[in-house]
């Protein structure tokens, strides 16, 4: 059997079976046309904990198959010829916050015509989810769910309850030593795995061999490199009251501390060009980035959930150790369903590249030009335009305006990319059985966060036989894998998962087994997410810069009407910039993505003059004026 490494293509949305009551349904259906596989057949395994379908399997074989091919748009000509397309609203994006904008105005103001363009050929944006070949649906995106949220409450609508709580403080930690004492060796430092890896390259492009002499010598190799494996480093549990004491002194000391510091920076009484970063204050704090279970823990806090190792003071939240909520089956399809019982039906493979919005006409202000896979040319004419792209199509200019952005993005908009990736790693059998949520392997004397989250998806509140174990590499992680060179290549290359597996050998030596499939999402190398999987507010900006790129809302103290992106010449508000990022209570959550579309869909109509009704919003809750607020956040996820 070939390396896998697919991103398995699901059935089109239109296929996936009917709205009401039809989830169940539409899984069925996905599963058989993705493998051909009958529903009863997903996830079974054996009684002795051995997938039927992964066992005797063997991996990295120096071939791979390749990710689902992301949709080429050939370069357009001219668009002399093209013929303008009128509607009231256009929306920009088929995410939640697209799909959510669009059903908000046909709930308050039916007689508006409404328009969804989409990039890709489906709904759901980075709500997203693959089925790996035994029919087992997993979230290549988001993941984690709120209680008491939007997102939760459509969750529960058209898939149930089918979720499990998550707790990423639930968890078994080792620490990786080696024989130098440093930590600094690892297993693909030493002499005899980098000559055991070698003749296993060799091997891989040796054509002459018959296929029972290649299986014998991969067998022979890597029974050596787990021998080796041994030799070289070995992993210590650590005691539990030693993790109690870090998290003892970052619940007394180092948390309130830096909520401090986040509070005067947006009461303003640290100014941007001030903010040093989180790390910086959190040293300031009294945070010992050399103990390693200090570090740890500072991943858990702050890396885990943003994405990155810094960052913007602004961006540090009070996460509380509160459980997660994992969301077991398709969350897309939640949105998909949504989006039929509101009779949205997208525009697919068109891709925005162009937004005017200060056209001389008494109705239609703005024209948008798109493109189609096959270099057709398609213009929309709108009365207004909600776009609710990720924030990182601006940061890469890969949308043009016309006028150009009075508040540039590298100028003004804080909320920069970042990567969130996900690698699902299928074994022929469950080795690990620590029994916690999640396995933290540190290594001594080195201060990387790479290959260190594992979370175990094999327990039994969420997909008992399956035998995967999930890495989660965050934006420098992902960068010290694969080399910059790499970043934006769609295939994370073969090496660099064999060699990420590592810390997992060393700690299990005598019952690790190598895996049979590898499965991982891809939004690093794909434009339409702006080669990321969400964005972070960044050092160096103000909320006034926030608000200058994004809009403001009536109530803003910050900016003055028009006093942002999106305006005529007429100070007419044309163009929304919407989306997750631009909810500042939620932004690049789920929930966020919701509210923030509800939100421009709601200061669009009242620009058209049109009754809506009371109305409020909870991107802007009446305490960000307040200088006594608290600024705390459940523990959440973004887009992952």
């Amino acid at each position: 059997m070939l390396f896998a490494l697919i991103l398995i293509k699901k059935a089109d949305s239109s296929s996936i079976g009917s709205v009401a009551g039809g989830y169940r349904d539409g899984v069925v259906i996905r599963k058989k046309i993705a493998r051909g596989l009958d529903s009863s057949s997903s996830s079974k395994s054996s009684k002795s904990g051995k997938s039927k379908k992964c066992k005797d399997v063997k991996f990295f074989k120096g071939k791979s198959s390749k990710p689902n091919k992301q949709i080429k748009f050939k370069e357009t000509k001219s668009c002399e010829k093209a013929t303008p397309q009128k509607t009231d609203v256009l929306v920009i994006g088929a995410g939640i916050a697209g799909i959510r904008a669009a059903a908000r105005i046909r709930e308050a103001a039916p007689d508006l015509e409404v328009t969804v363009v989409e990039a890709s050929d489906r709904i759901g944006g980075r709500v997203d989810s693959l089925i790996t070949k035994d029919g087992l649906i997993l979230q290549k995106g988001a993941n984690w769910l709120n209680l008491d949220a939007p997102a939760i409450a459509l969750y529960e609508n058209y898939v149930g309850n089918t979720y499990a709580e998550d707790n990423t403080y639930n968890m078994t930690v080792y620490e990786i030593m080696c024989p130098d004492g440093s930590g600094r060796r690892s297993l693909r430092d030493s002499n005899g795995v980098h000559k055991a890896k070698r003749l296993l390259e060799r091997l891989h492009g040796d054509d002459k061999l018959d296929q029972d002499t290649r299986q014998v010598v991969e067998h022979h190799l890597t029974r050596m490199m787990k021998k080796l494996a041994v030799e070289v480093c070995t992993a210590v549990r650590v005691p539990e009251a030693d993790f109690a004491v870090i998290a003892s002194k970052w619940a007394n000391d180092i948390v309130p501390c830096m909520n401090q510091v986040s509070l005067d920076f947006f009461f303003e009484i640290i100014d941007a060009e001030e903010d040093m970063g989180t790390i910086a204050e959190l040293l300031k704090c009294g945070w010992d980035e050399g103990d390693p279970l200090e570090f740890l823990y500072k991943i858990l806090s702050y890396d885990f959930e943003y994405g990155n190792k810094d960052g913007s003071i602004f961006g540090w939240f009070d996460v509380a150790e509160n459980p997660l909520i994992f969301a077991k089956d398709d969350w897309e399809l939640s949105i998909v369903s949504y989006a039929q019982e509101n009779n949205i039906e997208p525009e697919f493979r068109t891709r925005v590249n162009k937004i005017e919005y200060d056209l001389d006409d008494e109705k239609y202000k703005a024209r948008v030009t798109a493109q189609r896979p096959n270099g057709k040319c398609m213009i929309y004419e709108a009365q207004r335009v909600i776009s609710t792209v990720a924030s990182g199509v601006y940061n890469n200019d890969l949308i043009a305006f016309d006028p150009p952005l009075l508040y540039p993005a590298a100028e003004y908009n804080p909320m920069k990319m970042t990567n969130f990736v996900k690698i699902f790693y299928k074994f022929p059998e469950y080795f690990w059985g620590t029994g916690t949520h999640y396995i933290y392997p540190i290594t001594s004397g080195v201060n990387s966060s790479s290959a260190i989250l594992w979370q175990d998806l094999n327990r039994a509140e969420l997909f008992p036989g399956s035998n995967i174990l999930m890495l989660m590499l965050t934006e420098d992680s992902f960068l010290e894998a694969v080399a910059e060179d790499n970043v934006r290549k769609q295939n994370i290359p073969e090496d660099v998962l064999h060699k990420l597996l590592d810390p997992i050998r060393i700690t299990f030596p005598d019952t690790f087994v190598e895996p049979c499939d590898v499965y991982h999402n891809d939004y690093h190398s794909n434009p339409n997410f702006g080669y990321g999987s969400y964005s972070n507010w960044d050092t160096g900006y103000s909320p006034y810069d926030y608000f200058n790129f994004w809009g403001a809302y009536e109530l803003n103290e910050y900016i003055e009407p028009c006093d942002h992106n999106g305006c005529n010449k007429n100070d007419e508000w044309i163009l929304y910039l919407s989306g997750t990022a631009m909810c500042l209570e939620e932004w690049e959550y789920v929930d966020g993505g919701w509210l923030g579309g509800e939100f421009s869909a709601n200061l669009m109509m009242e620009s058209l003059g049109l009754d809506i009704g009371e109305w409020e919003t909870a991107c802007y809750p009446d305490y960000y004026a307040e200088e006594d607020m608290t600024r705390s956040r459940r523990r959440r996820r973004h887009f992952v």
